[in-house]
């Protein structure tokens, strides 16, 4: 996955295109979503966009209820938001 290289690389915005393209053209019941989603929402953190990082997760949540990893990084996002309240 490209997206996955140019994350690797920190070039997070290039791999959030990538990401967002690679979405476009998965079926609905695909395999790798939840990596997709998991990454795309790692980018979204690194970019400092909570909001589109929560909606990531959020799917990847949805698509995989037991992802640990998505549920730890949705409590992150919301407790830094509840921080800033």
């Amino acid at each position: 996955m490209q997206g996955t290289a140019f994350s690797a690389l920190g070039r997070h915005r290039e791999a959030v295109s990538a990401f967002e393209e690679a979405e476009l053209h998965l079926e609905a019941d695909a395999g790798g979503r939840n990596l997709l989603y998991g990454m795309l929402g790692t980018s979204y953190i690194e970019l400092r966009d909570d909001g589109r990082a929560e909606k990531a997760f959020e799917e990847l949540v949805r698509i995989s209820p037991g992802s640990v990893y998505g549920r730890r990084m949705l409590q992150e996002i919301r407790s830094r938001r509840r921080g800033r309240d």
